[in-house]
C-alpha cells in the first residue's frame, strides 16, 4: 500500500510535470506560410547526379585531362579556401558548351519535385541556396524551366560574390537578406534543406531564424516537414 502522504507527493510531481510538457507545448513555434519560408539545396537535393548522363558529357570533352585536372585542384584545395567549381573549371576554358553539362549531369529528383509544388500549393515561398555558379545555373534552368518556376528566387555562388561558397558564413547572411528583400514577408524561420551537415551547422550559428533539415531522401524529408507541423 502506498501511504497518503507519498500519494500526495506523486500527485503533485505529476501536475508539475504536465505544467512543464503544457509549457513547452505552448512555447513550441507554429510553422505557417506567413512566417516561414523554404530553402532548398540543388544538387543532390532537388536535382539527382546521373551516371548515364556524366559519362555522355564528359566523352564529349575536347580536352579531357584539362577537365580532370582542374576538378583535383578543386577538390584538393583547402575545403576552407574552396571557392565554386565553376570558378576553377571554366576558368580560361575554351570549351564552356561542352564542359557545363559534364559539370551538371543531373536529372530533377521528381519526388522532391511533388514536395516543392505541395508546398506551393499551400502558399509557402520557396528558395534555392546553393553552391552552383551562376553559368551553371543558367544552364541548368536553360534545361529544366519547369522546375526552376517553382522558385520564388535563388541565392547562389558567382563571379560578382568572389564565387562564396557555403563554407563562409557570409553566403548565409546574403542569403536571408535576398529572402528578406524579395519575399512578401519578413520570416521568423527559414528552413533550409541540405545534405551537408555543415552546411546547416553554419548556416544556423549564422542566424538562429535558420532551421536545418539534414537531407537523406523525398521520404525522410517528408517526414521532417511534417514533425514541424507541415501539412504534407
Amino acid at each position: 500500500m502506498i501511504s497518503s502522504h507519498k500519494k500526495l507527493i506523486f500527485s503533485t510531481l505529476l501536475v508539475l510535470l504536465s505544467i512543464s510538457i503544457a509549457a513547452t507545448c505552448s512555447d513550441s513555434f507554429t510553422y505557417t506560410p506567413q512566417n516561414s519560408v523554404i530553402v532548398f539545396d540543388l544538387h543532390d537535393v532537388v536535382f539527382d547526379f546521373d551516371y548515364s548522363k556524366a559519362r555522355t558529357s564528359f566523352c564529349k570533352l575536347k580536352n579531357k585531362g584539362n577537365f580532370i585536372g582542374k576538378v583535383l585542384k578543386y577538390l584538393f584545395t583547402g575545403k576552407k579556401k574552396r571557392k565554386c567549381i565553376e570558378s576553377y573549371v571554366l576558368d580560361n576554358t575554351t570549351d564552356p558548351s561542352n564542359i557545363l553539362p559534364a559539370l551538371n549531369p543531373h536529372i530533377p529528383n521528381q519526388a522532391v519535385i511533388k514536395i516543392i509544388q505541395e508546398l506551393k500549393a499551400l502558399n509557402y515561398q520557396v528558395y534555392i541556396c546553393s553552391n552552383i555558379g551562376e553559368q551553371s545555373y543558367q544552364y541548368m534552368q536553360n534545361l529544366y524551366p519547369e522546375v526552376f518556376a517553382l522558385f520564388d528566387g535563388y541565392y547562389i555562388s558567382s563571379a560578382s560574390q568572389g564565387y562564396l561558397k557555403k563554407n563562409n558564413p557570409q553566403f548565409f547572411t546574403q542569403t536571408a537578406n535576398l529572402i528578406d528583400t524579395h519575399a512578401s514577408l519578413l520570416p521568423e524561420k527559414i528552413i533550409l534543406i541540405d545534405n551537408e551537415r555543415a552546411n546547416l551547422k553554419l548556416a544556423q550559428t549564422t542566424s538562429s531564424r535558420f532551421v536545418g533539415l539534414f537531407f537523406k531522401n523525398a521520404i525522410q524529408i517528408r517526414k521532417k516537414l511534417r514533425k514541424l507541423g507541415l501539412d504534407l
